[in-house]
């Protein structure tokens, strides 16, 4: 996966903080991630427990507020 904030990879870590198991958030892949299903599954070895589930949701709140105020930095 070369962009892990793309759809596919948005839709798989969404579905790990809502506690979905790696197989189920691994089917999330679209497109020409399809056939590395196997791959994203081996790469995610285990399911996160409730607290870096918190934490991931935490972070992951702030990467989409910090996406929705894009300001030019130049």
């Amino acid at each position: 996966m070369t962009d892990i904030l793309g759809n596919s990879g948005r839709a798989i870590i969404e579905a790990m903080i809502d506690g979905e198991n790696v197989e189920d958030a691994a089917m999330l892949a679209k497109g020409k991630l399809r056939p590395k299903i196997p791959e994203i599954v081996e790469a995610v070895q285990y399911p996160l427990s409730e607290h870096y589930r918190v934490v991931l949701a935490r972070y992951w709140r702030l990467l989409l507020s910090v996406e929705g105020t894009r300001i030019a930095l130049y």
